[in-house]
């Protein structure tokens, strides 16, 4: 079974700590990293590069998109999915435009990632 790495970047942390305690029981999820901010993000993805990145849109200094276009810049570019409790069509829009892989309203983040993990990765599908 393919394995993949994912960094989740939240600045709520008991939000952040939930979200990393719940992936990595996910099957396929070798590893899960933390940062709370894009900062600490940017320090994270400066020395390893993960399969995904989960990162809420609403971070203290700067926001998600940002970090997007940050992480698509590189050539080994990891896949991005933002998440935010307050989207709009426009707003998914937008993140797909500047480079996101997938976008996730916070309040679905649970049932749509699994099913996202499944068809960009094939994994994170609870074995039947």
């Amino acid at each position: 079974m393919k394995e993949i790495r994912i960094l989740v970047v939240d600045d709520h942390l008991p939000f952040l700590r939930s979200v990393a305690a719940w992936l990595a029981t996910l099957p396929g999820v070798s590893h899960v990293a933390c940062a709370a901010s894009c900062h600490q993000a940017l320090s994270l993805l400066d020395r390893s590069v993960p399969d995904l990145v989960l990162t809420d849109f609403h971070l203290r200094g700067t926001n998600g998109f940002e970090l997007t276009r940050y992480v698509k810049s590189k050539a080994d570019a990891a896949c991005i999915v933002i998440m935010t409790l307050f989207g709009s069509p426009e707003f998914h829009a937008k993140a797909i435009r500047i480079g996101a892989d997938h976008y996730i309203d916070k309040k679905h983040l649970f049932y749509e990632l699994p099913r996202f993990l499944a068809q960009r990765f094939d994994i994170g599908q609870p074995s039947a």
